[in-house]
């Protein structure tokens, strides 16, 4: 089977909430979503996201948050992605980085996302610290305890 793209693709990213979902990025900051069961030569996209404004370099689903997609750019940032039902840039951020070529979010602890760039620095970022985030999926860090202020 194939499906044709359209654009360079730079990145593919298999849905672990739905194995027959995929997504792949582009070089015209496109994600376009597939079901594979739909798969051929003129397979339409289910939906498509004009993401950035340079080439999407990767794209990575987050394993515990099922509507969540990370996508990464030349644009110099990494953009999260809420698709419970309509798709929602939930928060972007700069990396100060440069270019964004890659990113992964850290199968042991899916809050936590690394980012490589053109300046040969990789970024980490706690999407847990992201208030949008939390907003969505709760918060799943422990939040330290409180003193009390007594005197």
């Amino acid at each position: 089977k194939y499906i044709a793209v359209d654009g360079e693709v730079h990145s593919v990213s298999w849905n672990p909430a739905n194995a027959a979902i995929f997504a792949a990025s582009t070089d015209k900051g496109m994600i376009s979503f597939f079901d594979v069961r739909k798969a051929g030569s003129a397979t339409k996209p289910l939906f498509t996201i004009g993401a950035h404004d340079a080439e999407v370099g990767s794209i990575s689903f987050n394993a515990k948050y099922n509507h969540l997609l990370a996508s990464c750019s030349e644009d110099q940032t990494v953009k999260l992605w809420d698709l419970q039902s309509k798709p929602v840039c939930l928060d972007k951020k700069e990396m100060q980085i440069g270019q964004i070529f890659t990113m992964k979010f850290n199968p042991e602890d899916p809050d936590i996302l690394a980012a490589a760039g053109s300046q040969g620095t990789v970024a980490i970022w706690d999407i847990a610290s992201s208030t949008s985030v939390a907003q969505k999926y709760g918060s799943s860090k422990p939040q330290g305890r409180r003193r009390s202020s007594k005197k």
